[in-house]
């Protein structure tokens, strides 16, 4: 996960190389004339051989993953149709996907741009700091939601989908139970993926989202026959932790060295969430189609 930077300015050649998150940066200067690989002037210019192939690589494990995505669908609509229990399936899960996206959805358009501006000014363990106080916070209140969602899945049910008989909702309810954990897991894939781009890191991101997608679709082969729609809801959450774990390490890392969860606040955090609760203002508003959906839905007959 290594990866140079070069900057050349005035005075002699002094290569420096410190950590910055999972990459060593390389800083080097020298005296107007003095061109290092290319012509004066040339800062800090691309890869286009490397950039091409990143980018290659993350189009293409995109691709599989859409493509892993479309079998699970074909396999669900071969085993479940659309009859009661895709129904009550598919109400379970609008509720927790549509609160993960809200949560942490805008993240990275605030993450990255922190982080950045933290490692230009202030240094790597305040970088690290930030990063790792606003993934803690959000895996606390992710987790306070998750809690609430199961233990109210039966009346979120009854006020979501008010059309289905008792039997489908009490079914709905339980697999709500099992899905409310997506809240938690969406909402640290989310996190994670911006956490990785902010060090320009691209690769592991489109990798464990092909791993998770392809687990999940792996658990419904396994076990569609003895847990019916239940395989559906536990193979969700089994490929969203798979992808979290994969992605885990260096949010793990950086909370542990830097020790963020036990500090106060960073500064940086106020200027976070004055660019953030607009942005979580406005996908409460443009995000909530799929709930309203199955509040009509429910009416509709079999």
């Amino acid at each position: 996960l290594g990866s140079d930077q070069i900057a050349r300015g005035g005075g002699e050649v002094r290569v420096q190389r410190h950590l910055v998150g999972p990459r060593e940066q390389v800083v080097e200067r020298r005296r107007p004339g003095h061109a290092v690989g290319g012509r004066e002037g040339d800062v800090g210019a691309p890869r286009p051989t490397s950039s091409l192939r990143s980018i290659s690589l993350v189009t293409i494990l995109t691709f599989v993953q859409l493509a892993l995505q479309f079998a699970l669908q074909v396999a669900l609509a071969k085993w479940f149709g659309a009859g009661s229990e895709m129904d009550a399936y598919v109400s379970a899960l609008a509720l927790p996907t549509v609160v993960a996206t809200i949560l942490s959805g805008a993240l990275g358009y605030v993450l990255i741009p922190a982080v950045a501006e933290e490692l230009a000014t202030r240094g790597e363990r305040d970088a690290a700091i930030v990063s790792s106080q606003i993934g803690w916070y959000l895996l606390v209140i992710a987790l306070l939601l998750a809690l609430a969602t199961f233990v109210f899945a039966e009346p979120v049910m009854r006020v979501m989908c008010p059309g289905f008989s008792a039997t489908e909702r009490k079914l709905a309810a339980e697999l709500l139970r099992i899905l409310a954990w997506l809240i938690v897991a969406n909402s640290l894939i989310s996190y994670f993926n911006s956490l990785w781009h902010a060090y320009h890191q691209f690769t592991r991101p489109a990798v464990a989202g092909v791993i998770g997608t392809l687990a999940t679709l792996l658990y419904v082969l396994a076990f569609h026959q003895n847990q019916g729609i239940f395989a559906v809801a536990w193979g969700v959450v089994f490929g969203a932790a798979v992808t979290s774990g994969l992605l885990f390490s260096l949010f793990g890392q950086q909370l542990w060295t830097s020790g963020s969860w036990k500090l106060p606040p960073h500064d940086r955090l106020h200027h976070c969430w004055r660019l953030l609760w607009p942005l979580i203002v406005g996908g409460m508003y443009w995000r909530l189609d799929p709930l309203v959906d199955r509040f009509l839905g429910s009416y509709l007959p079999e």
